[in-house]
């Protein structure tokens, strides 16, 4: 009896120290695996500090793009009441045209007649 008290004695402590070792072995591996993830994060938060540029850049590009734009829309805008000026100039050449075509006609067709008048004249003059 006293040697299997000391087999019992000997498995307890045995349990024991393996429950320890085993408990140590998971705190390392815990440890080791919380350096992991740290260096990690770090590497991740670094990649993407160099991904994003600088915010200050991406403010002066939006400003300049900004600024780009509205020299742009002021240029359309000019460019629209040059356009509206030259429609309105062409339609008044195109009015004057047909005024002077008119007047071309309008002068042919007195010829034609004054010239008709003549003819009767003469017509009349040698009966």
């Amino acid at each position: 009896s006293d040697e299997k008290d000391q087999v019992i004695e000997k498995f307890k402590r045995n349990i024991k120290t393996t429950k320890h070792a085993e408990l140590e072995v998971e705190m390392k591996a815990y440890i080791d695996e919380s350096i992991r993830l740290k260096h990690m994060l770090e590497e991740t938060i670094k990649q993407r500090a160099m991904m994003m540029p600088d915010q200050s850049g991406l403010e002066e590009q939006f400003m300049a793009q900004n600024m780009s734009l509205q020299k742009m829309e002021e240029e359309n805008r000019q460019l629209a009441l040059a356009c509206r000026g030259m429609e309105e100039e062409i339609q008044n050449l195109v009015a004057k045209l047909e005024d002077a075509n008119k007047g071309k006609e309008t002068k042919k067709s007195k010829q034609r007649e004054a010239t008709k008048w003549r003819n009767e004249a003469t017509t009349l003059r040698n009966q």
